[in-house]
């Protein structure tokens, strides 16, 4: 065929898929109204233009014989993805409507809706079938990938945080707004102007300390010394004090201005501010000497160097130095540092093979997930950093060989690590920084020259620790997280709450197993929602969480960050359920683990004995199905109690089922017996089998309980109490609602009440009792799995004559009797529910389970 034949021949056919198109658009308008011809129309030239639709694979699972490709093309977008038949071998229709249910409810087929709007929002497109060889994905994510998400609070700093909706909150939320109050404060005295009102600063500085506002330290010795180095720039110091001086903590704290011979008016307006030690020196001696002759006045275990060209957040301090009690190890925590505007500035810094350094994260959104948890890093900007004192000391604090500055913060960081401490990255501790108003930016002239010179003496001393660096910007994503060897990505149904409820508890004392055994945790729920409080938690003892918008499908999380996980650990059965496949598909290599918190299915069947109901009864049948299924799906089960993993056992004799106890901190109360007089439940009552409690309770056991014990009242602690319960409420039932400390309460208690009538595994409430020492009286349904001996620390009871009369036999025990139950509880706790036995129950399953590649397909 001759070249003009053929572009002929093309052009003929376009012109008839053209007329064609057009005839079933019209087809579509009339039979279906405009939306849907719309629709129709616009998925079917998504997929025409992409390439990706298979013809002869689509026809081979027809009954059908369509030899046309465009009516195979029709054919699919119009009624064949409802019967789950496949475009193309690359992409499986049933998987992508599996992972993503709310693409079932557009309307729209798989494949054009993730060609349209899927690929964009980093949903994923699975093959028919995942072999145990790699999987190429239509839309692979780079990890660092730099995507913007709208941030509010940057954009209006000013807005009330309570007109943000569930998903506008961001963990740095706080910065934009503390930016903002920095400009206000230099522009009202006009500080950056040709001629500025230092005296008005000044007066207005003084009398954050006069009204009251400002807690820090009045006299007394200090816990922490805050030691700021100054050369000039008396406008960007007196912004800093503004911030510092009204700064809350639980510690306190001084501050020392350190005056290295400025050149500017500082001496005159520095020395006015009250609430500060200011010392002047005649002779300049550079940025490091300075620093380490202002130390010499520290009186603080503490010391926290913080340059002059700073503002600090709100929580601060705080996050600095609870940081020495998170993690035993650290020598050095630093600050996550923002531009005023609040974009990251640094989230740790990264040493490269070479001695060349990268703030990492700069210049993008610090909400991120990946620059919000605590990690250890080769080192932080030395702009704000928390160090002992004793232990500044004992290294000499900054090197003077790298005077006058710069690289003096990381040879501090590698010399604290070469004896043996680590050095830490806190996010929950945050400063905005004024970068270079003291030095400039430009590394050709002047004091920052130095940071290119002393980046080869550093090179010089330090070489041999840095030959196992990768070089300057080679897979960041690897190099921030250096000393990390194990992951693994923790799956729950809600973010854990732990001064709500004793599942929570149980869930954060998971995380810090999986650390003791050296592994970096990631967290995900279900709803992907930024809970601050919660989050902050988690991020702050060092959990990398995943939220919207930057996360918001697990299939997505799982193909951009899978390979990298060693473990997937799964909690609850609807959760397991739900995520099997995924796992299975997307990160084939990983044991996949699945932690029962109860058999579901027997706390289904109790409640249905209970309550009568048949409904319930053949749920719990199904339920009991599904569970036994899943413990059969994932590499091993973990359970709380003895009893359930007996009953597994006996179900499933040929799977791993392992026990790992709930475990409690003893609490030891100051409180005597005399001032205990109540008696208490806890529980939240989002649970049944707390409500259910509570209503016996009320019915048929405090009636009389009551008369015998006039003294006690009914202490009925938890979070969510519906309002039948809330009107039970009078001068002896206190209901409470939520409460953050827990122990005040169980101090004023005498015995507790665990009347559950259902439920299934360890009861937490029972534990959480037991470690604050008060005796409990509990059905044989609260105290199951647990190896308690009645009538030492725990009396059964399972009638509401039995708990009332174990209750007063309890209650009047008198304090000999009720000491040596309270011991009794306490040592229980110790032997059965410690924290080192779990590490090495874990530790050793994981060991025993390294799963095959299983492929799962459609």
């Amino acid at each position: 065929m001759s070249i003009g034949s053929a572009v002929s021949s093309i052009m003929t056919s376009l012109r008839q898929g053209a007329v064609r198109n057009l005839l079933w658009f019209a087809q579509d308008l009339i039979g279906q109204g405009p939306r849907s011809a719309m629709r129709l129309r616009r998925s079917y030239n998504a997929i025409a233009r992409s390439n990706v639709f298979d013809p002869d694979f689509y026809q081979d699972q027809l009954d059908l014989d369509i030899s046309d490709h465009a009516r195979l093309l029709r054919h699919y977008v119009t009624e064949g993805y409802r019967h789950g038949l496949n475009p193309s071998p690359g992409f499986s229709t049933t998987k992508y409507l599996d992972f993503y249910p709310d693409v079932r409810q557009t309307g729209i087929d798989p494949l054009s809706h993730f060609l349209l709007y899927g690929r964009a929002e980093h949903r994923i497109a699975l093959p028919t079938s995942v072999s145990t060889g790699s999987v190429i994905f239509l839309n692979a994510v780079p990890l660092e990938n730099r995507d913007r998400h709208a941030w509010r609070m940057e954009q209006t700093p000013l807005l009330d945080p309570s007109e943000l909706g569930p998903y506008d909150h961001r963990p740095d939320d706080a910065v934009p707004a503390e930016g903002r109050r920095g400009e206000a404060f230099m522009e009202r005295h006009r500080l950056l102007s040709a001629q500025p009102d230092f005296a008005g600063a000044v007066v207005a500085l003084n009398q954050k300390i006069t009204s009251g506002k400002n807690e820090r330290i009045q006299g007394g010795r200090p816990d922490v010394s805050i030691v700021i180095p100054v050369y000039g720039q008396l406008a960007y110091t007196l912004n800093c004090l503004d911030a510092l001086l009204r700064h809350a903590s639980r510690y306190r704290f001084e501050i020392l201005i350190a005056d290295d011979a400025s050149p500017d008016e500082s001496e005159q307006w520095l020395s006015q501010v009250q609430g500060i030690s200011y010392h002047r020196y005649t002779q300049n001696c550079g940025f490091i000497g300075n620093c380490n002759r202002a130390a010499e006045h520290a009186r603080g275990a503490w010391l926290v160097m913080l340059n002059n060209d700073t503002r600090v957040v709100r929580g601060w301090l705080d996050g600095l130095i609870d940081s020495f009690s998170r993690f035993p190890k650290v020598g050095l925590v630093g600050s996550k540092i923002f531009y005023p505007g609040g974009r990251l500035q640094e989230a740790g810094g990264i040493i490269w093979k070479d001695g060349s350094g990268w703030n990492y994260g700069r210049d993008d959104d610090p909400n991120r997930p990946r620059y919000c948890y605590a990690r250890q890093v080769d080192y932080v900007s030395g702009c704000s950093i928390a160090v002992p004192s004793q232990l500044w000391r004992e290294v000499g604090g900054f090197d003077s060989h790298f005077g006058p500055a710069y690289y003096e913060d990381v040879d501090l960081a590698f010399r604290l690590k070469k004896a043996g401490h680590e050095v830490w990255f806190q996010p929950e501790s945050r400063i905005i920084h004024y970068e270079g108003k003291t030095s400039g930016i430009d590394t050709s002239a002047g004091v920052k020259a130095y940071q290119t010179r002393n980046q080869e003496k550093f090179l010089e001393r330090w070489g041999e620790e840095l030959a196992g660096h990768r070089t300057n910007g080679e897979e960041p994503w690897f190099e921030k997280d250096r000393q990390v060897s194990k992951r693994v990505l923790i799956i729950d149904a809600v973010t854990p709450t732990p001064w709500q409820d004793a599942g929570s508890q149980a869930v954060v004392n998971l995380f810090r197993y999986y650390q003791a055994l050296g592994y970096q945790v990631s967290f995900v729920s279900e709803n992907f929602l930024y809970e601050r409080r919660a989050v902050s938690e988690m991020q702050a003892m060092g959990v990398q969480c995943f939220y919207a918008p930057y996360e918001t499908f697990l299939p997505s999380l799982l193909s951009t960050y899978g390979e990298q996980f060693d473990t997937i650990h799964v909690i609850r059965a609807d959760v397991a359920a739900k995520s099997i496949e995924l796992i299975r598909t997307l990160t084939p290599h990983a044991r996949a683990v699945f932690q029962n918190c109860d058999l579901h299915y027997l706390r289904l069947e109790r409640q249905a004995e209970v309550e009568k109901n048949q409904v319930l009864a053949t749920e719990a049948k199904a339920m009991k199905v599904r569970e036994l299924q899943l413990s059969r799906d994932y590499d091993f089960t973990i359970t709380h109690s003895e009893a359930e993993r007996q009953i597994l056992s006996a179900e499933l004799p040929e799977r791993d089922i392992v026990v790992m106890p709930l475990i409690e901190t003893i609490v030891e109360a100051d409180a005597a017996f005399d001032e205990r007089l109540d008696f208490m439940f806890l529980g939240g009552y989002g649970h049944p089998p707390n409500v259910d409690a509570v209503r016996w309770l009320l019915k048929d056991i405090w009636p009389e309980l009551s008369v015998k014990c006039p003294q006690a009242r009914l202490l009925l602690v938890g979070a969510n109490p519906p309002e039948e319960i809330l009107r039970a409420a009078s001068d002896r039932i206190i209901v409470t609602g939520l409460v953050d400390d827990l122990d005040p309460w169980f101090a004023r208690t005498r015995a507790f009440l665990a009347a559950l009538r259902y439920g299934a595994g360890s009861k937490g409430k029972v534990l959480s009792a037991m470690a604050h020492g008060v005796p409990v009286v509990a059905t044989d349904i609260a105290a199951e799995g647990m190896t308690l001996h009645d009538g030492e620390s725990v009396f059964r009871a399972n009638t509401a004559q039995e708990i009332i009369d174990r209750a007063v036999a309890v209650y009047n025990l008198g304090e000999s009797g009720w000491d040596k139950a309270a011991q009794s509880a306490r040592a229980y706790i110790l032997k059965h529910h410690g924290f080192n036995a779990n590490v090495e129950t874990l530790q050793s399953a994981l060991l025993k389970h390294r799963p095959e590649v299983k492929n799962i397909s459609h």
